[in-house]
C-alpha cells in the first residue's frame, strides 16, 4: 500500500535508472552499428603514422618547420569530421530487410574488423613501449670510444653539440661556408654561459661520419644535438636547422631560412635564439647582447674569414697556414676592427711558430692576440691562444690564468684543458697535468688529438709503452694523421722496435713530408752509424724548417762524426746556437731547449756557456729524462765523465731506454767505462 501511494519512492527511482541505462546501451549500440568507434580508432592509428612520417621526412626534404605543424592541425581537425561522417553515412538503408543469414554475416565481419583494430592498437602500444624502455638499453655504441662516456657525464644544465652542417651546394668547395656557419653558431651558443656546449674540435670529429644522434650525444656528454644543411647558389642561401632531443629522438625545433648572403648574421642569431627558446632558457641582458652582436659589417670580410678558418682545420702544413694568413689579412684590410679575424691571425702565427720556431711569427702572434682581445674580451678562443702564447714564452702563471678564463666561458673547451695540462707539465706539476689531459679525453673520447697530447705527455715522462698505446689509438681514429704515425714511430724507436719505427715514419712522410719525420729518420741513421745518410735527412729537414735550431745542431753532429766536414759542422753549430739563443730570449724557462742547446755550445768549444745551460736545465726540470740525457752528452763532450754518468743514470731511471745507449755516438766517450757498461747490462729496458 505504502509503496503504491509514494510516487517519489525508491521503486520509481529504479525505473528511471533502468531507462537511462537502456538509453545509454542503445546509444552505444548505435555507435557500434554505425561503426563510429571503429572509424575513430582506425583514424587515430593512421593519424599517428602520418605525423611520424611528416616529422621524419619533412626536414630532410628541406620543407619549412610549419609544414609539420600544419599536418598536426589538419589531423586534429579531421578527427571530429570523420566521426560525424561515420554517424551520418549508412551503408544500407534502414528499411532494407535482412535474412538471418545476412545479419549473421554482417555481425561476424564487424567483429573481425574490430578484432583487427584492437590488435593494431595493442601492437602500437608494444612498439612504443619497446622504443621507450628497451631500445636504449639494448643498443650498443657505434664504436668502443662511445662506451667511455656514461649517462652521468651529461650535465644537469642544458647541453648541446652543434654538428657540422651538410653542404648541399652544387659546388663542393662551398664546404668552407657550411663549416664556418656551424662554427659561428657554436661560438654564439658558447657565449651563453648557462648552456654546456661541446667543443668545436669534438663536434667536427663527426663530420662525414654515419653515426646516429644518440651515439653522438653519449660520446660528447650532451642531451641535445643541433644539425642542419646549407645550400648556396650565388648570393642566395638556404639554411635548414633542427634541434633534436637525443634521449627521445624528437625534434624540439626546426626551421628553414631562404635569404640572401647579406642576411647571414641574422640567420645565425635567429638559430641561436630559437635553440635557447627551445631549451627553455631565460637569457640575461648580457647574453642577449652577445647574440645580437654582429662581428663585422662586411660580408666580403666575413667570407675571407670563413675561408681562413677552413685552412686552419686539419693538419697545419706550410701551404695551408700561408693561405690562412693571406685570407685573414684580406679580411682585416676590409674591416680592421674584425676581432675574429685578429684571433684567426693569432692562431695562424702560433701554428707557424710551432712549425718553424721563427721568432717573428711569435711576435706577430702576440700582437694579433692582444688586438683580438682588445676588440672582444669574451672570445674564448683568444684566451686559449694567449694562454699558449704565455706558455711558449715561459710565463706559466699568466698562461694558467688565461686558460682558466677560457674555461669560465666554456668548461668543455678541450683546447683550454690541453693547454692547461701542458702548462702544468712544464711546471713539473705532473699530477695536475695528467688530470687535465685525461679531462680533455673524457670530454671527447673519439677525437684523436686528445689521445695525441696524452701520448706526448706519457712519452716525455718516460712511460713509453703507455705512450705507444695512446699513439696507436691516434692512428686508429685518424689513419690520415701524419703526426700520429710520426709519434708512433718515435715510441717504437725508444722501445728498440726499429722495424716498426721505420714503417711508421715512412707512413708519416707519405702522408705529409715534415721536418720532424726527416729528423727522426736522420736520428735512426745516426744511431746506426750511417752519418752520411743522417746528414742527408737533416739537410732535407733544414729545407722545410730553416729556422729550427735542432735541425742545424743535428746536422752539425752528423757532419762532425762523419769526419769529412769539420768546417761545415762548425757552421751548422754556429747557426744552431744563434737560432737557439734567440729562442731562449723569448722563453728563458725552457729546460729541454737549454739542455739541447748546451750540446752545440760544447761541440763548438763554448764550454762555460754549455755548463751554465746544463745547470739551469737540471734545476728547472729535474724529472725530465731528456734534460738529463742531453746534459750527459754535453758533459761527456767536455770531459766531465763522472757527472755525465750520473746524468745518464738519472735519465735511465726516468725512462730513457738503455737499448739506445750502446749505439749512441754522442756517448762514445763513456763506452769504455765499466760503470757505463754495467748500467747497460743491468737494466731491462
Amino acid at each position: 500500500m505504502t509503496e503504491e501511494h509514494n510516487p517519489k519512492g525508491e521503486p520509481a527511482a529504479r525505473s528511471e535508472s533502468v531507462t537511462a541505462k537502456a538509453d545509454y546501451r542503445t546509444f552505444f549500440g548505435e555507435l557500434r552499428r554505425r561503426r563510429v568507434i571503429r572509424v575513430g580508432l582506425v583514424y587515430l592509428v593512421v593519424a599517428w603514422l602520418i605525423v611520424q612520417v611528416a616529422q621524419t621526412t619533412f626536414p630532410a626534404l628541406l620543407l619549412p618547420s610549419w609544414s609539420v605543424t600544419l599536418v598536426v592541425v589538419l589531423v586534429v581537425l579531421g578527427f571530429p569530421l570523420a566521426l560525424i561522417l561515420s554517424w551520418a553515412y549508412q551503408v544500407r538503408s534502414e528499411g532494407e530487410d535482412h535474412t538471418a543469414t545476412t545479419i549473421h554475416y554482417i555481425v561476424d565481419r564487424n567483429r573481425k574488423i574490430d578484432f583487427v583494430v584492437i590488435v593494431a592498437l595493442a601492437a602500437l602500444v608494444v612498439i612504443l613501449a619497446y622504443e621507450r624502455f628497451f631500445t636504449a638499453e639494448l643498443q650498443a655504441p657505434a664504436d668502443p670510444a662511445a662506451a667511455t662516456v656514461s649517462d652521468t657525464n651529461v650535465s644537469s644544465r642544458p647541453s648541446i653539440a652543434v654538428l657540422p652542417f651538410l653542404n648541399l651546394s652544387d659546388d663542393p668547395q662551398n664546404a668552407y661556408f657550411s663549416d664556418g656557419l656551424t662554427e659561428e653558431i657554436l661560438n654564439l651558443l658558447v657565449r651563453v654561459q648557462v648552456i654546456d656546449v661541446a667543443a668545436r674540435t669534438s663536434s667536427f670529429f663527426f663530420k662525414g661520419k654515419d653515426v646516429d644522434i644518440k651515439t653522438v650525444a653519449t660520446r660528447l656528454g650532451v642531451r641535445n644535438v643541433l644539425e642542419g644543411s646549407v645550400r648556396r647558389e650565388g648570393d642566395k642561401i638556404r639554411v635548414t636547422a633542427q634541434l633534436i632531443d637525443a634521449e627521445s629522438g624528437f625534434h624540439l625545433w626546426s626551421n628553414t631560412y631562404d635569404r640572401k648572403m647579406e642576411h647571414i648574421f641574422t640567420i645565425q642569431d635567429d638559430i641561436a635564439r630559437q635553440v635557447v627558446d627551445a631549451l627553455e632558457i631565460v637569457l640575461s641582458s648580457e647574453s642577449s647582447a652577445i647574440l645580437e652582436r654582429v662581428p663585422t659589417a662586411s660580408v666580403d670580410a666575413y667570407e675571407y674569414y670563413l675561408q681562413g678558418r677552413d685552412y686552419l682545420r686539419g693538419d697545419h702544413s706550410e701551404s695551408r697556414l700561408q693561405s690562412a694568413l693571406s685570407l685573414f689579412g684580406r679580411a682585416l684590410e676590409i674591416d680592421p676592427k674584425f676581432a675574429e679575424a685578429h684571433a684567426g691571425l693569432c692562431d695562424t702565427y702560433l701554428a707557424l711558430y710551432r712549425r718553424s720556431r721563427a721568432t717573428e711569427f711569435f711576435e706577430n702572434a702576440e700582437r694579433s692576440c692582444n688586438q683580438g682581445l682588445a676588440l672582444d674580451s669574451n672570445a674564448g678562443d683568444v684566451y686559449v691562444a694567449l694562454g699558449n702564447l704565455y706558455r711558449y714564452s715561459g710565463q706559466y702563471d699568466n698562461a694558467v690564468v688565461h686558460f682558466k678564463k677560457a674555461l669560465v666561458i666554456n668548461d668543455k673547451d678541450v683546447d683550454a684543458y690541453t693547454g692547461l695540462a701542458e702548462t702544468y707539465r712544464d711546471q713539473n706539476v705532473f699530477d695536475q697535468a695528467e688530470q687535465n689531459f685525461q679531462r680533455a679525453i673524457d670530454i671527447q673520447p673519439g677525437y684523436w688529438r686528445g689521445h695525441l697530447e696524452m701520448g706526448n705527455f706519457l712519452y716525455f715522462s718516460g712511460r713509453i709503452k703507455e705512450a705507444t698505446e695512446a699513439y696507436k689509438r691516434v692512428v686508429e681514429l685518424a689513419p690520415d694523421s701524419a703526426t700520429g704515425y710520426l709519434n708512433l714511430g718515435s715510441s717504437y724507436y725508444l722501445l728498440g722496435d726499429f722495424e716498426n719505427a721505420a714503417s711508421a715514419w715512412n707512413k708519416s712522410l707519405a702522408l705529409a713530408p715534415s721536418p720532424s719525420a726527416y729528423m727522426n729518420l736522420g736520428s735512426s741513421y745516426f744511431f746506426l752509424g750511417r752519418f752520411g745518410d743522417a746528414a742527408a735527412m737533416y739537410e732535407k729537414a733544414s729545407e722545410l724548417s730553416p729556422d729550427d735550431y735542432e735541425v742545424w745542431g743535428s746536422l752539425g753532429d752528423a757532419l762532425s762524426h762523419e769526419g769529412n766536414g769539420d768546417d761545415q759542422a762548425r757552421q751548422a753549430y754556429e747557426k744552431a746556437i744563434a737560432l737557439g739563443e734567440k729562442m731562449l730570449a723569448i722563453n728563458a724557462s725552457d729546460a729541454q731547449m737549454m739542455a739541447t742547446l748546451s750540446q752545440y755550445h760544447a761541440h763548438h768549444g763554448n764550454v762555460e756557456r754549455a755548463m751554465d745551460l746544463v745547470s739551469q736545465a737540471q734545476e728547472l726540470q729535474p724529472l725530465n729524462m731528456y734534460v738529463h740525457y742531453f746534459s750527459a752528452v754535453t758533459l761527456a763532450a767536455t770531459g766531465n765523465t763522472d757527472k755525465a754518468l750520473d746524468a745518464i743514470k738519472k735519465a735511465v731511471e726516468l725512462g730513457y731506454p738503455t737499448t739506445l745507449l750502446a749505439m749512441d755516438a754522442g756517448l762514445a766517450e763513456l763506452a769504455s767505462d765499466n760503470r757505463f757498461k754495467a748500467l747497460i747490462s743491468s737494466s731491462g729496458n
